[in-house]
């Protein structure tokens, strides 16, 4: 970060056209281009003047428009993979729920259970969303794939094992 700031500064058009948006109390988005008050920018956790800000955060300033835009299609791209990184779960693990049987197309539905929660590294959504395939499969090695209803039936075995259902008599 730091070194990308130096190569900004050590721009002399940069600093004047710092220099100038502080003075008009307009500067341009960098993605966008448009001329936007100081008021249409997000500042980080400064505590500072407005000048300051300005004088820091032009360089790399967005505008909020452009900034939720930016967010909504962050947000869009990494869902999609976490649906996609689901999927490949669901096909390694077979495909359906081992309990009851359960086989849909919608992978929303099911859940790794960790037999043994000791050896448990972590959550398997969160080992998907690190990126690392060879870690997720160590995790899913542990896990029996289930559908939400039976994960919550055998958890709630686990929590309470004198209890009996009613089918199963």
């Amino acid at each position: 970060m730091d070194s990308i700031l130096k190569d900004m500064v050590s721009s002399k058009e940069l600093v004047d056209a710092c220099l100038e948006a502080v003075d008009t109390g307009y500067f341009p988005c960098y993605r966008c281009g448009n001329q936007r008050a100081v008021g249409e920018y997000r500042y980080g956790r400064t505590r500072h003047s407005v000048k300051q800000k300005v004088d820091f955060y032009l360089p790399r300033g967005l505008c909020l428009s452009c900034r939720k835009n930016v967010s909504i299609s962050n947000v869009k791209a990494s869902k999609a993979l976490k649906i996609s990184q689901k999927a490949q779960a669901v096909e390694y693990m077979g495909g359906e729920c081992v309990s009851c049987g359960l086989k849909t197309k919608f992978h929303s539905v099911y859940e790794f259970h960790h037999v043994d929660p000791s050896i448990k590294l972590d959550r398997v959504s969160a080992l998907l969303s690190k990126n690392d395939w060879d870690l997720v499969l160590v995790e899913l090695k542990k896990c029996l794939m289930l559908c939400a209803t039976c994960h919550r039936v055998v958890h709630e075995r686990l929590r309470r094992p004198d209890l009996v259902l009613e089918n199963e008599s």
